[in-house]
């Protein structure tokens, strides 16, 4: 699931604004130090410079760079649009990803930042600064910046991968003066976050039409998409399961219980709540940060433990520690499209996992426990804890073997390929 909606239509401390706006500065003054300022044609020719010395078995030949139009910037939480952009670039395909998620004021319009391995971060500062998540690029920024694009990069764009409607003018003009293929990378409904105007669903539902294709993570979105879209097919979440096999730790005198993820509105507090007032004897532990009041309650509980968001890089060893790992969403239109990410590491890393039966979570009934009722939860989470073996765990860690984001976005690659007429570069 992408970011949720930014923080200033939430209530919150000055101190944590100004401690983000302080970060924020530092963020963009290492990105302008660090990167090129983009106006140079050899900082995009960089692009193919920088592509790995051989592409993978199967994967398309290295040259004309790609663009990813994502969903997050690239600091934000580490999920599938920074996974496939590394996948992309690791395969052989060059590729630029395009920012303009900090909406500041600071720093250059727009700036190159090298990501190494044939991956190139765009730093835009655009016209406005437009909300992303509830507003479209105008078509005259998009028009600008889609003629300063190609009058840069080393050769036409191989493909162009949308991930919100946010981007569907670029999208659109960049097609129109190129001719590369327009993917929809589908992976949340976005109309169901709370606050969001009609009219990105609007905007949405001139995506579906216009793209060449859709990619759905979840068979609601592709059914969403399907009666407007020419073509959609699913591509879902993917897991880097090499990355999540650190050895689990000694045991700790109490049971571990964990989640990490955004503690937000689509989480139910309450049938955490619950289990933890059920099991005290059980140490639950949520690794997130706190977006719905619903969760200050449990910071109260001795056997809950909230110590914020954590970066990618700590969540396998997080998810190691855990004796249980709980998917925990609501039932709502919302969780009813996601594709959970977090419960393919969880299974990656061989921890049982209890989740909510969803259409997605359900797909897993062979290793995932479900449950309908949060009055379920604590019996659950008990047969879960005295089943679990290393038969079981590896067990878990085999489902996900194949479930790569480094197959993902093969498949994706596959599928351009496929389209009449884009199938050579």
């Amino acid at each position: 699931m992408r970011a949720s909606p930014p923080a200033r239509l939430r209530s919150g401390p000055a101190t944590r604004a100004l401690a983000g706006l302080a970060d924020l500065e530092r963020r963009v003054r290492r990105a302008v130090r660090a990167g090129l300022e983009a106006g140079p044609r050899a900082a995009f020719a960089a692009l193919a410079a920088r592509a790995p010395a051989g592409p993978a078995s199967g994967a398309p030949p290295r040259g004309a760079p790609a663009l990813l139009l994502p969903a997050v910037g690239w600091e934000y939480r580490f999920q599938r649009p920074q996974q496939l952009a590394r996948a992309f670039a690791a395969a052989g395909r060059p590729l630029l990803y395009l920012d303009p998620f900090a909406r500041t004021r600071l720093g250059p319009r727009r700036a190159v930042r090298p990501l190494g391995g044939g991956l190139d971060q765009l730093l835009l500062r655009l016209p406005g600064r437009p909300d992303p998540y509830r507003t479209g690029l105008a078509r005259d920024a998009a028009a600008e910046l889609a003629d300063w694009l190609l009058a840069r990069l080393p050769a036409p764009p191989a493909w162009i991968l949308v991930q919100l409607p946010f981007w569907l003018e670029l999208g659109l003009a960049l097609r129109e003066r190129c001719g590369a293929p327009l993917v929809y990378d589908c992976l949340d409904h976005h109309a169901a976050f709370a606050a969001i105007p009609p009219l990105v669903g609007e905007l949405e539902e001139r995506l579906f039409a216009a793209a060449d294709l859709v990619v759905a993570t979840s068979g609601e979105l592709a059914a969403r998409a399907g009666a407007r879209a020419r073509r959609v097919e699913i591509v879902r979440n993917g897991v880097a399961s090499e990355e999540f096999r650190a050895a689990p730790l000694a045991p700790a005198p109490r049971r571990r219980v964990g989640f990490v993820g955004a503690l937000a509105g689509w989480v139910d507090a309450e049938a955490v709540a619950l289990a933890a007032r059920s099991r005290p004897e059980l140490r639950f532990t949520l690794a997130g940060r706190v977006e719905d009041p619903a969760f200050a309650p449990l910071s109260r509980l001795a056997n809950v433990h909230l110590p914020g968001e954590i970066p990618y890089a700590a969540v396998p060893a997080f998810l190691a520690a855990q004796d249980l790992v709980l998917v925990p969403f609501r039932d709502t239109p919302l969780t009813r499209a996601v594709d959970p990410v977090k419960l393919y590491e969880a299974l990656a890393a061989g921890v049982p996992v209890v989740a909510r039966r969803l259409p997605e979570t359900a797909r897993w009934a062979a290793q995932v426990a479900l449950y309908d009722d949060p009055a379920a939860l604590p019996a659950l989470l008990d047969r879960e804890l005295a089943a679990d073996d290393e038969q079981r765990r590896a067990a878990r860690r085999a489902a996900v073997a194949a479930e790569s984001w480094a197959a993902r976005a093969a498949a994706i690659e596959r599928l351009v390929a496929g389209l009449i007429g884009f199938g050579s570069r």
